[in-house]
């Protein structure tokens, strides 16, 4: 299998019954892909165990892989978008909720759009928009500042337990090693919140300093195609 499609299997498995539905979202502007440079970033998150990096498998055959993805024509478009991603940004957290576009909706609504026909859609952010609220720096769970009525903005609820399991305790552990565990501290929804009404996530994670509690809205995707 494709190493862009590996990737996008675990982006896209979703934990909840709602929440986007994977498509494959254009990049801004075509770029060149250096497969040896683009396995080296991902060995290296995986070496740090970075979100889903951290159950890759990344062998041998890595860039031959990254090669036939920007070969498919299915799988090129996410793999540009991987490599952007990567290239971009060093902090775990961030390159996790860049990689959350593989989620993005082909319906999105407009923030102020509150109907019944639209509740279950993302809200469509303009990418380079999106890119700026994305990008935050977190590495510890202390560096956190969340509520309901201020959530942690990112794509799709797989998203939001990779982005989690991410993030430190002050002492330097990772209290949540994967998404499964991530999953697990999550003790429901709130209902709707936000700056843009939709369902807010609460999670709490326990570090040996104190108990997180994090509030997450997984409904804010760039908007698809631009």
């Amino acid at each position: 299998m494709r190493l862009a499609l590996v990737l996008l299997a675990a982006c896209v498995q979703q934990s909840s019954p709602t929440g986007p539905s994977p498509i494959n979202p254009t990049p801004p502007k075509e770029h060149s892909v250096d497969p040896p440079m683009m396995c080296k970033r991902m060995r290296a998150l995986h070496d740090q165990q970075c979100g889903m990096f951290g159950e890759l498998e990344l062998g041998a055959t890595c860039e031959q892989e990254v090669a036939g993805s920007l070969a498919d024509s299915q799988a090129r478009v996410l793999t540009m978008q991987m490599d952007t991603c990567l290239a971009e940004l060093t902090v775990c957290s961030d390159i996790t909720a860049c990689i959350g576009t593989a989620q993005t909706s082909d319906e999105v609504r407009e923030c102020t759009d509150h109907s019944e026909r639209s509740a279950g859609n993302p809200v469509g952010l303009p990418y380079a928009t999106w890119r700026s609220v994305m990008k935050r720096g977190l590495t510890k769970l202390s560096q956190v500042v969340s509520s309901k009525h201020e959530p942690i903005e990112l794509c799709g609820v797989s998203t939001e337990n990779y982005w989690l399991s991410t993030l430190l305790c002050d002492d330097g552990s990772r209290p949540l090693p994967n998404r499964s565990a991530a999953e697990q501290a999550r003790l429901g929804n709130l209902g709707n919140g936000g700056r843009c009404g939709s369902i807010v996530d609460h999670y709490q994670v326990r570090c040996p300093e104190k108990a997180y509690d994090v509030f997450i809205d997984g409904f804010v995707c760039p908007q698809p195609n631009q």
